[in-house]
């Protein structure tokens, strides 16, 4: 007989299981009680297996105690007695109710009531010892009846709190595991030798693409790979391996889109050794890599661009040079010799666009800042196109397309000119043979799905400029190399490799994004995001007002390094009026201006010079005299300046190169109104 009982006999008064089962219960001809054993009943209390019982009732191990129908102790042995803290004698005539936790003891009633309808009964008890201290006790008690006596309970009890206590904490370790694995951050599977899937989390599903646990369970992991190859490779590599840490791979999601995978984790073996199945936690580390690749990037662009503006420092001094006695010889020229004059303007118009030129190296190596202005980028192409037909043999067909009604971007047109026009020359040495180029120009809007995806793209609305062509193009080894400065795949003689870093750089200056995509044979697409400005409609340039050169009598203390730039500065100032006092370089300028300082209207000043540089030089004047006005001036671009020279944040600075008309400008200004900076 079994009996499933809810909710009765529990130790902490929760829902719990009793089973009443036992022995065949016989029954009593006479009192038709049940009786516990009818061997011992019929061989009276003085019979050998009374002594047993009773050795084992008193010297045995197990929790043995015997009470009334009613649930009054009749007696207790002393392993029990002593596993409450007590001594046999003292439970003696005691109601069940006391040795039963307080939040149990209502639950008494009913249980005798089962035992008087059943004969036996088991469960668990929660019960408290006299220092208070509650216990479970698995139990399993019979009503004996016996000749001549009143029936009474037998129990017999085992301490099994240590052991409960064990099974909930493995249970609530395993719910905690359930859901920690459900939560995790990363991907976690499990998965045989062959690749079948046997278990994934959400967050691998999720990061796969895949819309429930059952679609991806489906699918063999060999799949999940962007080549399926790479996983039999591995599996050979790491089969007798006891973890994988830290293994990069690229994976696929399910709309095909890869995705730069670390997986650590270890091969599960079974009693022979053999691998049973890999468990495997995977991070997905596409946007970390795609950082390190951009930081790596900004490297190395910033290797170049030290080398650039250290070039471009010696350049511009050229420059200056040039420009500057260009101005003189021209209007040191009789009126009437044009050819002449001719010459010279062409000279002039040469070094100002070797001006820009070094402006553009800087640039794309963000040594310099452009100034920005709203432009109309598919506008800004198509004026272009009469450039571009020039620039292209007759072989290569320029298509051009855009979008209606597209936002403005702030951006500066020469760059964006240097920025097509390379695009252009690239296109036109993949296609030896001729060709179609295409520009289109369109609206573009970035989330953060895309930049999680790519890892590139600030969120938010881009006006595309895209160049495709149908020329020879590249493989995934080279596109990975193509940013990088002086990286090239033409002849020596045929490319310096600066064109398309040049390209990122400019576009890292305008704060937007590349993105180029190319398959050998099948050419090449790069796509230009352009970040959108609010301001709508073309902006009216302001027109150059040419401004009236002025002169003046103050005397200029002038301190340059380089002797034809001191010498073209001095012809340029003394021919307007002014009276000008040289030293090559800061200490002995300090020199001229302990002697002659009460006359000195103005300092103009080389940053970069030998024994005492510009910063050191204006500090030691100041010390002496706080009033007076300085002119910086260095073929170095500020921020180039600012590593090595300690300036002071309101201290007028001219970048070289400069035409006489600039620099008298500017001479003037700061004579007339003092610290005003500037960056020309």
């Amino acid at each position: 007989m079994s009996v499933r009982h809810h909710g009765g006999l529990s130790p902490t008064g929760k829902e719990h299981e009793v089973a009443t089962s036992g022995p065949p219960i016989e029954q009593d001809p006479g009192g038709q009680l049940p009786i516990f054993n009818r061997e011992l009943a019929d061989a009276g209390p003085q019979a050998p297996q009374a002594d047993v019982f009773r050795e084992v009732f008193e010297h045995g191990l197990g929790l043995i105690c015997t009470h009334t129908l009613d649930g009054m102790l009749l007696s207790i042995n002393p392993a029990a007695a002593g596993a409450l803290g007590y001594e046999p004698g003292e439970l003696i005539n005691q109601p069940l109710e006391r040795l039963v936790a307080s939040a149990a003891r209502d639950l008494v009633p009913s249980y005798l009531q089962r035992i008087r309808k059943h004969g036996s009964d088991s469960g668990i008890w929660r019960v408290v010892t006299r220092d208070g201290e509650e216990r479970l006790w698995l139990y399993r008690n019979a009503v004996v009846a016996m000749p001549n006596a009143e029936p009474f309970v037998v129990g017999h009890a085992q301490d099994v709190t240590e052991l409960r206590e064990a099974v909930q904490e493995e249970r609530e370790a395993a719910v905690n595991y359930r859901a920690l694995v459900e939560h995790a951050g990363y991907g976690i599977y499990r998965a045989t030798v062959d690749g079948s899937l046997l278990m994934v989390n959400p967050a691998l599903v999720t990061m796969l693409g895949y819309t429930s646990s059952a679609a991806l369970l489906n699918v063999n992991l060999e799949q999940v790979y962007a080549e399926p190859a790479t996983r039999a490779r591995l599996i050979a590599d790491y089969q007798h391996a006891d973890r994988i840490d830290d293994l990069e791979t690229v994976w696929k999601r399910k709309d095909g889109t890869e995705i730069t995978v670390s997986l650590t984790g270890r091969p599960v073996r079974d009693s022979a050794g053999e691998v049973e199945c890999f468990e495997m936690f995977v991070k997905d580390v596409s946007e970390q890599r795609a950082l390190e690749d951009q930081l790596k990037q900004a490297q190395k662009m910033e290797l170049v661009g030290q080398l650039t503006g250290g070039m471009a420092h010696d350049f511009n001094n050229l420059l200056t040079v040039i420009l500057a006695n260009a101005n003189l010889i021209g209007s040191a020229l009789p009126a009437g010799d044009g050819s002449m004059r001719d010459d010279l303007d062409e000279l002039e118009a040469a070094a100002l666009r070797g001006t820009a030129m070094v402006k553009r190296l800087l640039g794309f190596s963000r040594r310099v800042h452009f100034p920005r202005q709203p432009l109309d980028i598919a506008q800004l192409t198509t004026d272009l196109m009469g450039t571009l037909k020039r620039l292209l043999p007759e072989t290569i067909e320029i298509r051009l397309s855009s979008s209606p009604a597209l936002p403005q971007v702030q951006a500066d047109p020469s760059a964006v000119e240097q920025i097509i026009v390379n695009l252009a020359t690239n296109a036109r040495d993949a296609m030896p043979n001729g060709g179609i180029l295409r520009f289109d120009t369109r609206r573009a809007r970035l989330d953060e799905a895309h930049r999680i995806t790519y890892g590139w793209g600030d969120p938010g609305d881009y006006v595309c400029v895209s160049a495709s062509d149908t020329g020879i193009g590249m493989t995934k080894e080279v596109i990975a190399k193509i940013f990088e400065p002086f990286f090239t795949t033409k002849e020596p003689g045929h490319g310096t490799g600066l064109g398309m870093p040049m390209i990122y750089g400019l576009m890292k200056q305008h704060r937007g994004f590349v993105d180029v995509s190319s398959e050998p044979g099948k050419g090449t697409t790069v796509q230009l995001f352009f970040p959108a400005t609010a301001v709508k409609g073309p902006v009216p340039a302001s027109p150059e007002s040419i401004p009236q050169l002025e002169g003046g009598t103050e005397t200029i203390l002038l301190v340059e390094d380089e002797e034809p730039i001191r010498r073209a500065a001095k012809r340029v100032l003394e021919r307007f009026g002014y009276k000008v006092l040289l030293a090559p370089d800061g200490a002995e300028g300090l020199e001229v201006f302990h002697e002659k300082g009460d006359e000195v209207g103005l300092i103009v000043s080389d940053v970069m010079m030998p024994r005492m540089n510009g910063g050191e030089f204006y500090r030691a004047v100041r010390q002496e005299r706080p009033s007076t006005k300085f002119l910086f001036m260095s073929g170095y671009n500020s921020d180039d300046l600012s590593g090595t020279v300690v300036m002071e944040e309101d201290v007028p600075f001219m970048r070289k190169p400069w035409t006489p008309t600039e620099f008298l400008g500017r001479v003037r200004e700061v004579l007339d109104n003092g610290a005003s900076k500037s960056f020309l």
